[in-house]
């Protein structure tokens, strides 16, 4: 159980050599402030605990975030589709892509929005099926699309499978 204020917090100000830091016990609640910082007292601690003032924070705007995502998409070739586009204009694309039989595999992935082919990587992954191991391979890209191969390794058989694929570089 935390212990509460008997009496209205107080405000004490004055240089650490007048005994008001970093010796003070304050009550709690009771802040303190020396030259250049202030300090929340628990009525325990000595000296109080400093808080922390914005130019004690780390830079902050170097820091890599999200601004815009989206999941659970669709689209022409692909499903389970998601992405994301950080402030630095970095950029995530994947999903599974659907191989349609009698397509001769093919499938055309295209993608939620343009990103350059020059600042881009392509990663590819298929899914496993009960005719063999599976493959897939790039075939080409465009700035709005991918379009890859997918197809069995080592059995003779050339049944379909889906692909998962991840897209990733600067917009």
């Amino acid at each position: 159980m935390s212990q509460q204020p008997t009496q209205p917090p107080r405000r004490k100000r004055g240089a650490p050599t007048q005994g008001v830091n970093p010796d003070h016990t304050g009550n709690i609640g009771d802040m303190t402030f020396d030259n250049d910082r202030a300090y929340y007292h628990d009525g325990a601690t000595s000296g109080g605990r400093a808080i922390a003032y914005l130019d004690d924070l780390p830079d902050l705007s170097k820091i890599d975030y999200i601004v815009e995502s989206a999941h659970n998409l669709s689209g022409p070739g692909y499903t389970r589709g998601w992405y994301k586009i950080y402030k630095s204009g970095w950029a995530e694309i994947g999903g599974m892509a659907n191989a349609i039989p009698g397509l001769n595999d093919t499938i055309t992935v295209v993608l939620p929005f343009n990103m350059p082919i020059e600042n881009r990587t392509v990663f590819l992954t298929p899914q496993r099926n009960d005719v063999g191991w599976a493959t897939a391979n790039l075939r080409s890209q465009a700035i709005n699309n991918i379009q890859l191969k997918a197809g069995n390794a080592g059995s003779g058989m050339q049944a379909p499978h889906n692909t998962y694929f991840l897209v990733v570089g600067h917009l």
